[in-house]
């Protein structure tokens, strides 16, 4: 058996399995960052006392969207500086080009995306406490609308319209 079999021998499992490993690692970034915006927007309900659930989406879906346009412009011009040229072999520059640019935006990107989570508490009893505070206001709304006291937004259940912040019930008489 050659050395240059031997070689290939080795690198194409751990090629396949360091790819395996890659993949999971993107995939799990893509469902964590949607697993804390339910944690984000109860957060915000929280504090603020208002649930935007649709602006968080909205931003995401934008901010990806945007994203995505700047990174395919900086790959093109990153791609032209590195002296790529399609369907032909590529010099030592442009392949070094290419490997930066697989890695440098992931790793400047996923480093920001931590750094910003570093002040947050990530664990159970933060979260509970923002269930309390946000289940603690329910119940008040809801009793606030079966007594048809004013406040907030909304007519009250003497109008027959939905208050905001009855946690999704569409009639007091049921609260």
């Amino acid at each position: 058996m050659t050395s240059d079999c031997l070689t290939h021998q080795v690198r194409l499992p751990f090629g396949a399995l360091f790819a395996g490993f890659v993949g999971a690692c993107g995939g799990a970034t893509s469902a964590l960052g949607y697993s804390l915006m339910g944690d984000v927007v109860d957060a915000d309900a929280a504090t603020s006392g208002a649930s935007q659930a649709g602006v968080f989406f909205a931003f995401w879906a934008f901010v990806s969207k945007m994203a995505g346009g700047v990174v395919s412009i900086g790959t093109g011009f990153a791609l032209q500086l590195g002296g790529f040229v399609p369907n032909q072999e590529q010099s030592l520059a442009s392949r070094v080009t290419i490997g930066l640019l697989l890695m440098v935006p992931e790793i400047l990107g996923l480093g920001l995306a931590a750094a910003t989570t570093l002040s947050f508490e990530l664990d159970e009893s933060a979260s509970e406490r923002v269930r309390a505070t946000l289940v603690g206001r329910r119940v008040e709304s809801a009793r606030k609308a079966v007594l048809g006291e004013s406040g907030g937004k909304g007519g009250g259940a003497k109008h027959g319209k939905l208050r905001h912040g009855t946690g999704g019930a569409t009639n007091p008489d049921l609260l």
